[in-house]
């Protein structure tokens, strides 16, 4: 409940300083990866709560998701499990049983594949000690939204994103 009310603060404090332009977005669970995953599930400016010993909270939030939002299966090795598996959501690939995982894919990445389906993360989240990109977005959606021939805007946008990045370099 304290975490829940400091992200409140947070989100709100953002709003107050960037006059609305900007919002945070917050995921709270009880490991690295379910709470990477809740802060990117209801965007703009809301925070997730996602209880991974909750099996109903799980089947609505994260068994939907497709394998390629989880970190590790975005790329190349997601690929590979859902052809092997003719699996394509997280939920899919918690039905696999850890046997089969690891006749496909061996112990380690077994291992990992199984705990990952079943919300399992025993990952530290670690302090970055140096950034390793920097960049600045803002996402326009409905009422929004910019048409792409109104020069003017996008102008006043990039201007402001690319205001953004300086300052972060500097």
């Amino acid at each position: 409940r304290q975490m829940c009310i400091r992200d409140r603060r947070a989100r709100q404090a953002v709003i107050k300083k960037f006059d609305g332009v900007y919002t945070l977005s917050a995921g709270i669970s009880t490991n690295k990866v379910m709470a990477k995953l809740a802060s990117g599930l209801k965007k703009p400016n809301r925070q997730t709560l996602i209880n991974p010993n909750d099996g109903r909270t799980l089947s609505l939030l994260f068994h939907p998701l497709p394998l390629s939002r989880v970190r590790g299966l975005g790329g190349k090795f997601g690929k590979d499990v859902e052809e092997a598996l003719h699996v394509k959501t997280v939920g899919e690939l918690s039905k696999v049983p850890l046997s089969m995982l690891q006749e496909k894919f061996g112990e380690k990445s077994a291992s990992f594949l199984f705990r990952t389906a079943q919300g399992i993360c025993d990952e530290e989240v670690a302090e970055r000690t140096k950034a390793k990109s920097i960049g600045a977005g803002k996402t326009f959606r409905g009422v929004l939204s910019i048409c792409s021939s109104d020069h003017l805007t996008l102008k006043k946008w990039l201007s402001n994103l690319l205001s953004e990045i300086v300052d972060r370099i500097e």
